[in-house]
């Protein structure tokens, strides 16, 4: 019918057990896109482009170009932030089902008030000796407010405009353990911090999920893919909506 529909889902497997996650309510979503641009320059890769009040973000290419897949649809503000320059957002971006939402562009204005750009946090996240990309950094003042960036080609990352203080360092992956640290922003540029994440553990024991598809209207949807993205298994939902997954780690 042209709608999109995305939902990810955390279960647990335990050894030899079913877990029956009941109904999966599939919420519709489109995509975001756009460009961004550093005024008066001719390379733009690299500008942060985020759901204000979510994890969701993406980088713009060397054109400005960037894209947010799987938005839930409704209404957000499209932020965009770039040390060194002043951060612009959109309000009242609405998404369709189905649709692909143009965001005005952006230009970026460099931040000449030195009082204004605060301190710079930068670090590089390997696994072993390898970069990671595409990993996504939150990090979250005492007063609960979220800057978020994505990690770069080489593994490094760089969040400006902080305030001195402590904040709490999030890196958000299936592949790996959590990590989560305690940072102390001081001013001016901070050393570079580095993390080395721990691959997941591999989980011989195996169980089953199962569940039911079904759309926000409660409308059952058969042929509905459902996938467990941590052991790269997928299955389809049934005429009743009904899927099972077996063989879970």
């Amino acid at each position: 019918n042209g709608k999109n529909f995305k939902l990810r889902e955390s279960v647990t497997v335990i050894d030899g057990e079913t877990v029956d996650i009941k109904s999966l309510l599939l919420k519709e979503t489109g995509v975001i896109f756009g460009r961004a641009t550093l005024s008066e320059q001719s390379q733009h890769l690299g500008i942060d482009i985020f759901i204000s009040g979510t994890t969701m973000i993406a980088k713009t290419d060397a054109k400005g170009n960037f894209q947010i897949p799987d938005v839930p649809v409704g209404k957000y503000t499209v932020s965009t932030t770039k040390v060194g320059y002043l951060p612009q957002e959109t309000n009242d971006v609405e998404v369709g089902s189905g649709l692909a939402t143009q965001v005005s562009d952006f230009v970026l204005i460099e931040d000449k008030n030195t009082d204004r750009k605060g301190t710079v946090l930068k670090g590089i996240v390997t696994d072993e000796k390898i970069p990671v990309e595409g990993l996504t950094v939150l990090l979250r003042d005492p007063i609960k407010r979220t800057f978020v960036t994505l990690t770069g080609k080489d593994g490094s990352y760089e969040l400006g405009n902080l305030e001195v203080g402590k904040y709490s360092l999030s890196l958000v992956t299936d592949r790996f353990e959590p990590l989560q640290e305690t940072i102390e922003v001081e001013e001016g540029v901070q050393e570079i911090i580095r993390h080395l994440l721990v691959k997941a553990k591999t989980i011989q024991a195996t169980g089953v999920i199962k569940g039911h598809v079904k759309n926000q209207q409660g409308d059952i949807l058969a042929k509905a893919v459902i996938k467990s993205q941590a052991v790269l298994k997928e299955t389809t939902s049934d005429e009743k909506g009904d899927f099972k997954i077996e063989n879970v780690p």
